[in-house]
């Protein structure tokens, strides 16, 4: 799924096939990084594959399906891994860019970074805590108990970003605009399009949007 996504070159504005940029982008102030519509809902994909994949990990370990479990966990840490990777390279890089000169929500920006800088921690020391260990009876009970506290995390950590971090990104185009900013785009057909996007994703101020909590 996660392989399907664009190249690093369309990712931050680079030529088409053809050798000309792509019309109808609204790019990051002074930078060539580009809005992606469709960020978003393949961000949230991603929540729904990391959750069923985590579900399926706790099925196997109440059926004692010791065999199963650490092929199917290094399946959830490559998804979790690919996600992060997304995640930095198109949306907090923009995000920097496009807010660095609004405070309180660049402070939040940043505050969901680190936050998740100590998730992804937190899942890597898990899986390579238990990657070289035979599970069985003595030792389901405390990687359990640790497989919960991730599932928990992780819970947390998706209703917020959905929540209040992709609600910023979606509010971007709007607030870009109403500030002045303009798209790189030959076709200003586009701009009220994006315009419209930015206005119908951006229901609340940025400033009513809670602050993220967690426990490293």
């Amino acid at each position: 799924m996660l392989s399907s996504w664009l190249s690093f070159t369309k990712l931050f504005g680079g030529n088409g096939a053809n050798g000309k940029r792509e019309n109808s982008v609204l790019y990051a102030p002074g930078t060539q990084i580009a809005f992606d519509t469709k960020l978003v809902t393949r961000l949230k994909r991603d929540h729904q594959e990391l959750v069923r994949i985590y579900l399926m990990v706790t099925r196997q370990v109440q059926d004692r399906q010791f065999q199963k479990i650490k092929p199917t966990m290094e399946s959830f840490v490559h998804e979790f891994n690919a996600h992060v990777l997304m995640e930095y390279t198109k949306l907090y890089v923009f995000l920097d860019y496009s807010f660095k000169n609004d405070d309180s929500t660049h402070d939040l920006i940043v505050q969901f970074r680190k936050e998740m800088n100590l998730i992804g921690k937190a899942v890597r020391n898990f899986y390579g805590k238990w990657k070289e260990t035979n599970l069985g009876l003595d030792n389901i009970e405390p990687f359990t108990a640790e497989l919960q506290a991730i599932g928990e995390v992780l819970v947390k950590r998706i209703k917020t970003e959905e929540e209040n971090l992709y609600e910023i990104y979606q509010s971007a185009p709007g607030l870009l605009m109403i500030n002045g900013h303009k798209t790189g785009a030959v076709d200003a057909n586009l701009e009220a399009p994006l315009f419209e996007f930015g206005r119908q994703n951006n229901p609340q101020s940025l400033k009513s949007l809670r602050k993220p909590r967690y426990s490293s």
